[in-house]
C-alpha cells in the first residue's frame, strides 16, 4: 500500500528538520555557508528517506513457478474377447 503525498512530505520535512537540527548541534557551525551545507545535506537526507521506501514497493513480487503437471494415467481399455456361444 503507497502513502499520500501528503504523508511522504511530511515525513521526508520531518526527517530534513531533524536531521539539521541534529548537524547543527554536533558541528557548532556559525557561518552561513557551514550552515547552508548542513540544510542541503539535511534535504538530500530527506529526499531520500522519502524515495527509498517507495522504490522498495514498486518491485514486483517474485512469483514461484507453477508445479509440474503430472501425466494422467491413460485410460484402462476393456479387454475385450467375443465369447463363443
Amino acid at each position: 500500500m503507497s502513502h499520500s503525498l501528503a504523508a511522504r512530505v511530511c515525513t521526508g520535512s520531518c526527517v530534513a528538520v531533524a536531521t539539521t537540527l541534529v548537524l547543527l548541534a554536533v558541528s557548532g557551525a556559525a557561518g552561513f555557508p557551514e550552515i547552508a551545507l548542513l540544510v542541503l545535506c539535511s534535504v538530500a537526507v530527506g529526499a531520500l528517506a522519502v524515495t527509498l521506501p517507495n522504490a522498495r514497493r514498486r518491485t514486483p513480487v517474485p512469483v514461484p513457478a507453477p508445479a509440474p503437471r503430472v501425466p494422467q494415467p491413460a485410460a484402462q481399455v476393456a479387454d475385450y474377447t467375443p465369447s463363443r456361444h
